[in-house]
């Protein structure tokens, strides 16, 4: 199941510029998980599956996993690049009991951002909410054959918009004041 979410993660990571990166750990056997790190010129991802799920269980690996990963971008960073810091929690299941605490671990973003995952019968549930996953390679240019065209009333707007001052524009528009 795990090695399934890491191999998707590398290919997602692939299309963006990530690859594989070696990172060694020395933790108790209790904490011992099946990680996958990946680095690019602009971020690192961690990997950190667990199972069998209590919300202490859930914030201890949370914790471990975004200081494993501060480590990494501080010797990264040393250099003076600013590097971003993502890591994925993968749970086997989804638990109900968790929901309040996977959204407190998400809207942390002390040190990196925080995605969980689990694992559904499709696949792995929200995986697309992983940002820097999202991204795809920009299209060049040169490529595209047309650019897309306006209508007459959308157009009159973009010409309004770059010729009138920010006050007037809102006066003009305001839908509020007339109610």
């Amino acid at each position: 199941m795990f090695e399934g979410l890491k191999e998707v993660v590398l290919e997602l990571g692939a299309s963006v510029g990530f690859e594989k990166a070696a990172l060694e750990l020395k933790l108790d056997d209790e904490d011992q998980v099946p990680f996958a790190y990946l680095e690019s010129s602009y971020a690192s991802i961690l990997v950190w599956p667990i199972s069998q799920l209590s919300p202490e269980k859930l914030v201890k690996h949370a914790v471990l996993a975004e200081r494993i990963l501060d480590e990494k971008l501080t010797g990264r960073e040393s250099s003076g690049v600013v590097i971003d810091g993502y890591v994925i929690i993968a749970l086997d299941r989804y638990y109900e009991d968790l929901k309040s605490v996977v959204l407190e671990i998400e809207q942390n973003t002390r040190l990196c951002r925080k995605h969980i995952v689990w694992f559904d019968a499709p696949g792995w549930a929200r995986l697309e909410r992983v940002t820097t996953l999202g991204i795809t390679q920009a299209t060049n240019l040169s490529e595209i054959e047309s650019l897309p065209t306006l209508d007459h009333e959308a157009q009159m707007l973009m010409d309004e918009l770059e010729s009138t001052p920010p006050r007037a524009l809102a006066r003009a528009h305001d839908t509020w004041s007339a109610q």
